[in-house]
């Protein structure tokens, strides 16, 4: 019976540690991040592997209960298992090729998946956890509490990461009048009929000419791929900006990237690595700055934030925040 119990636990503890290992290289091998550049300070690692301890905690206590069970430990190593499925679909997508076409939420249709997948996981973590927490005071099984708790738990991440993002917006962003850089990154926003950028683009390129005529940025890097019937977002920006003084020789063009994070990542490995650019300040809206620092953290480069003047309506604000939010959640757990 001993060496029966063995086996089970060993199973449901090295879920939790392939579970641990695979959400925490996964996100920097699938990044094209060095593992060197792994920051246990970081703080999408430190909620992953808070998440892991309190799993740890929780599957030891079940461990070593004296009264168990059978069905219970069925149940216990089934979720382990379980749990396990998503990280398994996202194993085989990452290394088949699959490839999902569409746009979902402004977002290519692979990386709504994956990210899908991934919260999936850590939702059955955090269920899981409070199952066992549960049974371990009350010996019975108490699924509603437990997702309750759980849907708590999610709402309490992304309140953090609300305030983390209004502190960050509060404090940072703003115009340093006597710094100068070598190149202004634009990020790609939404274009508008007649491929005229919207109001909240024109904000980011508008504050670009600015700090270009004050000879204070050397080039302007436009980014940003094509939307559908639109052309591409850094055409429209490199337009505006012609139409508007900027000499072609100083605007420098990129149109291959659709995301935040794979425009950091194009920064790092162009403008940085490639062309050897220094300094560098990256012109977005109040509300975006905080995820482009904290993706620029991941990378493992040193850039500039700065703010456009675009001011947005309490609606759009609070939507764009909301959005912001969750996705610097996703971002810190899992990298997309």
């Amino acid at each position: 019976m001993k060496s029966l119990n063995l086996g089970k636990n060993v199973i449901i503890l090295s879920s939790a540690a392939a579970d641990l290992l695979f959400v925490l290289l996964s996100k920097y091998i699938y990044s094209g991040v060095p593992l060197s550049n792994f920051d246990f300070l970081y703080i999408g690692n430190i909620l992953n592997i808070s998440i892991s301890a309190f799993l740890f905690f929780a599957l030891i206590l079940f461990i070593t209960m004296k009264e168990k069970s059978g069905a219970i430990y069925f149940f216990v190593i089934l979720f382990s298992i379980v749990y396990l499925l998503p990280l398994a679909a996202i194993l085989f997508i990452k290394t088949s090729g699959v490839i999902f076409k569409g746009v979902y939420l402004g977002y290519e249709a692979n990386k709504v998946f994956v990210a899908a997948l991934y919260s999936i996981n850590t939702l059955l973590k955090l269920f899981l956890i409070f199952i066992l927490f549960s049974y371990a005071r009350k010996r019975k099984l108490s699924l509603v509490k437990s997702f309750v708790n759980t849907i708590a738990v999610v709402f309490l991440l992304i309140l953090f990461t609300v305030s983390y993002l209004f502190l960050f917006s509060k404090n940072n962003g703003k115009n340093k009048p006597d710094a100068g850089y070598d190149v202004a990154v634009i990020l790609g926003a939404a274009v508008w009929h007649k491929n005229k950028p919207s109001t909240l683009f024109q904000g980011r390129i508008r504050k670009a000419i600015e700090l270009h005529h004050k000879k204070r940025v050397n080039k302007i890097q436009v980014t940003g791929g094509r939307a559908p019937g639109e052309v591409t977002e850094a055409e429209a920006a490199r337009n505006y900006l012609l139409k508007n003084g900027v000499p072609e020789k100083d605007i420098l063009f990129e149109e291959t990237t659709a995301t935040t994070s794979e425009q950091i990542k194009f920064i790092k490995d162009n403008l940085i690595d490639f062309d050897g650019y220094d300094d560098i300040v990256v012109i977005s809206d109040r509300f975006h700055l905080a995820r482009v620092k904290q993706m620029s953290k991941f990378f493992g480069i040193k850039i500039d934030t700065l703010a456009s003047d675009y001011s947005l309506n309490w609606e759009k604000l609070v939507y764009y925040s909301f959005r912001e939010s969750v996705g610097l959640l996703i971002f810190w757990l899992y990298a997309i």
